[in-house]
């Protein structure tokens, strides 16, 4: 898939003429796509994964479950900020929210 995009979207900017970042910026339409085929590909899979995966009955327990991980993991850490990993500690002393 990655390839076809990358080749796809190689054609598609040879077809608009797009030749700098200003064109690109300037250009209305979508230039990053697949081709047709690999795009009806793509929508069958996300289809699939919406379907069987993501809002699977069977699997909403779970879903659940990270989310409340998830939500208890972030409000422990931004109370407690020097408990993460000193690479994010780091990171917001480079880069502190404002108050």
């Amino acid at each position: 898939m990655a390839g076809d995009l990358i080749t796809h979207t190689q054609a598609r900017l040879k077809q608009a003429g797009i030749e700098t970042l200003a064109d690109v910026r300037a250009h209305r339409d979508r230039l990053a796509a697949f081709n047709p085929e690999v795009e009806a590909e793509r929508k069958q899979i996300k289809d699939f994964l919406y379907e069987n995966l993501y809002y699977s009955p069977s699997l909403a327990g779970e879903k659940d479950d990270a989310e409340r991980i998830v939500t208890e993991l972030f409000a422990f850490w931004m109370s407690n900020p020097s408990a993460l990993p000193h690479y994010y500690q780091e990171k917001r002393n480079r880069n502190p929210c404002p108050a």
